[in-house]
């Protein structure tokens, strides 16, 4: 026994391991604090891919995990977030979001409704003959209580797929609340034969 408790020499291959699997998780979390808008998995894959530490053909339990690494760039991202609102009084962070993506604030009452979607999203929708709308209610927290989709289905090449295309984080869900959202989706385009 050595003076380190060992029996014999230490492993090293335990040193190099956690060395390299620090370095990458400070790279992946320099990297998600500067793309907040780009997912975590991407940040990851771009950390690996300009790394020695991604070699691809070493056995996969010497290369470093993924998912770890994802997480750890989500929990870094966490703590630069603005807190949960409380209250439907509350300011909202612009700079969390892509330019224009929030294209309403709409209030009803003391209630109120965030409509998300990109100009290209907004014109796909205004193409659609037909939409699709879906409400979830286990996604969101308090103050609000669903998140409305408004889906239609993209052609591409020989291939349609029903893709969300707007969003509405909803604080209630009455008829005079969805009733409220509507003219805001036409200030963007007609819709024709749309009715409730």
């Amino acid at each position: 026994m050595n003076n380190n408790g060992f029996i014999g020499q230490p492993c090293r291959c335990v040193y190099t391991w956690f060395h390299k699997t620090n370095a990458l998780t400070l790279q992946v979390y320099s990297k998600a604090s500067c793309n907040i808008f780009q997912s975590a998995a991407e940040v990851v894959e771009d950390v690996l891919s300009q790394t020695a530490a991604a070699n691809v053909d070493a056995p996969p339990a010497s290369r470093p995990n993924v998912h770890y690494l994802a997480r750890a760039a989500n929990r870094r991202r966490m703590n630069m977030r603005p807190a949960e609102p409380k209250t439907l009084d509350f300011d909202l962070a612009s700079d969390f979001l892509p330019a224009e993506f929030l294209q309403a604030d709409i209030r009803v009452g003391k209630e109120r409704h965030l409509l998300f979607a990109t100009s290209a999203q907004l014109e796909l929708l205004a193409k659609a003959r037909t939409w699709y709308m879906d409400g979830t209610f286990k996604v969101v927290r308090r103050p609000f209580t669903q998140l409305f989709s408004i889906h239609a289905f993209i052609k591409k090449d020989d291939n349609w797929k029903q893709v969300p295309l707007a969003f509405v984080l909803m604080s209630r869900r009455k008829a005079k609340d969805y009733k409220k959202v509507r003219p805001i989706l036409h200030k963007y385009f007609v819709v024709v034969n749309y009715t409730y």
